[in-house]
């Protein structure tokens, strides 16, 4: 096993250092971005937890006032359509686009990017 890093940065948030440990022979991912990372920021898993929070506030208020049934049936419907929205948009940023595309340009750099150079 070999141990690499990459870059160490320092900035408001964190302390960043990127390390790849490869067990096999497979180079490090290849980035398609400028300044982009593999590593999350301070401010990225504090967005996460608010989110997951809110979110879980929200199901427990609601919760109580509905079914178990209409609880299982919501939530097996929310399942499938939020599979379904994110399958056609991941295809359609694997397949149209540029980073130029206004609002969605660097998820279509991405996710293009990582086909060009899988991890």
């Amino acid at each position: 096993s070999r141990v690499r890093v990459l870059r160490t940065a320092v900035n408001a948030n964190t302390l960043v250092t990127e390390a790849v440990i490869a067990k096999s022979n497979r180079p490090p991912p290849v980035l398609e971005l400028p300044g982009d990372t593999l590593v999350e920021s301070r401010d990225q898993r504090m967005i996460v937890l608010g989110t997951t929070g809110l979110t879980l506030i929200g199901i427990t208020q609601t919760a109580s006032q509905l079914s178990l049934m209409s609880i299982v049936v919501a939530v097996t419907i929310a399942f499938i359509f939020a599979d379904f929205l994110t399958g056609v948009f991941h295809w359609g940023t694997d397949n149209y686009g540029s980073l130029e595309t206004p609002l969605v340009g660097p998820a279509c750099a991405a996710f293009q990017g990582h086909h060009r150079a899988p991890w």
